[in-house]
């Protein structure tokens, strides 16, 4: 009996990503995009996008000039995609810093958010892929939990607003701020269990839905350079 593999969340946002990119094909702003999630002992989250060698891509000098100027003026005034991405998803605070301002440009993007639900959930909420996401705190223990639904032929309804935070989703990484992750499905863990790279799980349910869970403490002994 053959068995069809279900493409999970970074499969799914990977098409969602190439759409996007198919759409300007005669020329576009292209570069490397790292996404660092730093999570808060009570899961508040702080997101950081690392925008890396952006340049514009296409034959015409004029054009390109006037599309990476345009680029710049957009994030000195913190208008640029990824800014308006995230403020998209309700973050109450975004900060932009232009780090190379010559080609290849370099963007530093940050906003906060009162729990990783919010952010990442939200995301997938705008995407259609979240079911349910629950965040429980037990003392000093705290478990996320996403169930998401991927439809098997790998259609994921666009979000044009928040295309921009879907560059590279294999790369997200989770990173505590204190503490030690000390369980994870649908996440690779590393860093000494500090960190957690976001993957697709190896299973699913009859109803096509994959469950992802991140499980992490902060009591005294679980925390570097404490006995």
């Amino acid at each position: 009996m053959r068995t069809t593999r279900r493409p999970g969340i970074v499969n799914a946002t990977k098409y969602a990503a190439l759409g996007a990119l198919a759409l300007a094909a005669a020329g576009c702003l292209t570069g490397n995009a790292r996404h660092l999630l730093y999570l808060e002992p009570d899961g508040a989250v702080t997101w950081s996008v690392f925008q890396e060698s952006v340049r514009w891509h296409g034959d015409d000098p004029t054009v390109r000039a006037e599309q990476e100027r345009a680029f710049l003026d957009d994030v000195r005034a913190e208008r640029h995609p990824v800014a308006a991405a995230l403020r998209e998803l309700g973050a109450p605070w975004t900060s932009t810093q232009l780090v190379r301002d010559r080609r290849p440009y370099s963007v530093v993007t940050e906003a906060r958010f009162d729990s990783v639900d919010d952010a990442f959930g939200g995301l997938l909420r705008r995407l259609g892929l979240l079911e349910e996401s629950e965040l429980r705190r037990d003392g000093t223990s705290t478990t996320w939990i996403l169930d998401c639904v991927v439809d098997q032929a790998g259609a994921v309804p666009g979000e044009d607003r928040v295309e921009a935070l879907l560059a590279e989703v294999e790369n997200y990484r989770f990173v505590l701020t204190s503490g030690r992750f000390t369980q994870a499905v649908g996440f690779a863990l590393t860093d000494e269990e500090t960190t957690a790279i976001l993957q697709d799980p190896a299973s699913f349910d009859e109803n096509g839905c994959a469950r992802y869970e991140l499980s992490w403490t902060d009591a005294p002994d679980a925390i570097d350079g404490l006995e």
